[in-house]
């Protein structure tokens, strides 16, 4: 089995996933007009970050993608603190700009903190979801197993996570139509995303082998007797 140490797109991969945690949180604002209503411009980006993580846990395991997860978060922290005190420094006279600043980038510790726990449910949901399949099909179909799993994760998100986020913002009559609008784009956008991220996952897996820690969802713990972990000892591969 391939030490992480030794995996080459680990860095390439952890880029893009900060890139994307960050991007989500700055667009929540910014709403987008839909033929039959609107939504928020995090909703185009936020389907990623669930393919993301799906890519992460079917090739380098559900351990790796957790610890990921956790720096990610530690990360978008530093970003948000270092965005908080930049534009509350004080500003010279004539200077009338501080409102759109604080318009676009003064909730964003409001928006991590509001985000956080449901994030942690669906994406565990997700994960969870992803894996047991994959020990069901043998490892096949992981473009099946990543529109369900991420799906149910995306609606379970939405559905828990506009209302507290949004709330004060925006109407309450306009919320359930946002929320709707919200899953619905997710899951379009997850099923078109499913061909291109069993692509990438082919890919990754030719590149840096297919690393799987087991079916232990806790970054710190590895679980040895799970039947996944038993099928890798053995030295079965799974197909993607």
């Amino acid at each position: 089995m391939k030490s992480r140490a030794l995996f080459k797109c680990i860095i390439p991969i952890s880029m893009c996933y900060i890139s994307i945690m960050i991007c989500a949180d700055l667009l929540v604002y910014k709403f987008v007009s839909m033929p039959f209503g609107y939504t928020t411009a995090a909703t185009l980006v936020f389907p990623l970050w669930f393919i993301l993580n799906d890519v992460i846990a079917e090739v380098y395991g559900p351990k790796l993608c957790w610890q990921m997860i956790w720096m990610g978060y530690i990360v978008q922290s530093f970003f948000n603190l270092f965005i908080y005190f930049g534009i509350h420094i004080a500003s010279p006279p004539g200077w009338n700009l501080q409102a759109y600043f604080d318009l676009v980038l003064g909730n964003l510790f409001r928006i991590e903190l509001t985000t956080v726990i449901i994030f942690l449910i669906s994406i565990y949901i997700n994960i969870r979801l992803l894996t047991k399949w994959k020990i069901l099909m043998r490892g096949k179909y992981f473009w099946l197993r990543s529109i369900g799993s991420s799906g149910i994760g995306e609606a379970i998100y939405s559905i828990l996570n506009i209302w507290p986020m949004l709330l004060g913002s925006l109407a309450l009559s306009k919320l359930p139509i946002l929320i709707f609008w919200s899953i619905a784009i997710k899951i379009l956008y997850t099923i078109i995303l499913a061909y291109p991220a069993t692509i990438l996952v082919n890919f990754l897996k030719r590149v840096d082998g297919d690393f799987n820690d087991g079916i232990d969802f806790n970054p710190f713990k590895q679980d040895k007797n799970n039947p996944l972990q038993a099928e890798i000892n053995n030295g079965n591969k799974f197909a993607c």
